[in-house]
């Protein structure tokens, strides 16, 4: 894992341990009325029924208590995808939105690493904004590109390295072998994406932590992740 990874890592850690102080305290509020209101129904039910049906009133406790615990957990769930939506979400916007030398610096690293992941080839198409080729010019690309194969020119060893501008892609590179078979997205949509199947049940950890409304069981078990290539 990249020094850059670990900072971003840490990053939506932290910011979803601010957002989980706040959502346990509403979420509290939200499930204390919910009980109150419970309690309130359950007194005025008993006074009514509890002469002639002492039993069923019991058992009807317990349907209704079982409800309300359901929704109480249904609308955490909710609330805490919305949040963990709300983390990722902000990563990309602060990403996008970092000084020129910065995205500069961010750039070179991730292309170096794409063009390693998908290897020597025949050929590399490597996809960029065209706006990044305003910070680095073809002939860096090429040449950041050549260095993390290991080669002083981009022609040596018979592979040939092509920029194409493409404004559909977010900031970062996408590197293809030219036979189309091995490809490596690492724009900062698709790094996030990543990121996000593999901290997502860390993050969730931490938000239901600071609430009981969690079913038993504990959390999610992460998926298997892996580089996208």
């Amino acid at each position: 894992m990249t020094e850059q990874t670990e900072k971003l890592q840490s990053e939506i850690l932290e910011d979803a341990r601010k957002r989980a102080a706040r959502n346990r305290k509403r979420g509290e509020r939200e499930a204390r009325a919910i009980l109150r209101d419970v309690r309130n129904k359950l007194d005025e039910f008993r006074r009514e029924r509890l002469a002639e049906a002492e039993a069923r009133a019991q058992e009807r406790t317990r349907t209704i208590r079982a409800g309300v615990e359901q929704e109480i957990l249904r609308r955490w769930l909710l609330k805490r995808e919305s949040v963990l939506d709300a983390v990722f979400s902000g990563a990309v916007k602060k990403l996008s939105a970092a000084p020129p030398p910065e995205k500069k610096q961010r750039f070179e690293r991730l292309l170096a690493d794409a063009v390693r992941q998908v290897g020597p080839s025949g050929g590399l198409v490597i996809r960029v904004r065209p706006e990044l080729l305003g910070l680095l010019p073809d002939e860096r690309v090429r040449q950041i590109a050549a260095d993390a194969l290991g080669k002083d020119t981009a022609g040596t060893a018979g592979t040939t390295i092509r920029v194409v501008t493409d404004a559909t892609l977010g900031d970062g590179p996408v590197v293809e072998s030219a036979d189309g078979r091995r490809r490596c997205d690492n724009t900062t949509e698709a790094r996030i994406s990543r990121l996000h199947e593999l901290l997502r049940p860390l993050a969730a950890g931490l938000l239901d932590a600071g609430t009981d409304n969690t079913p038993e069981g504990g959390n999610e078990s992460p998926p298997p992740g892996g580089t996208e290539a």
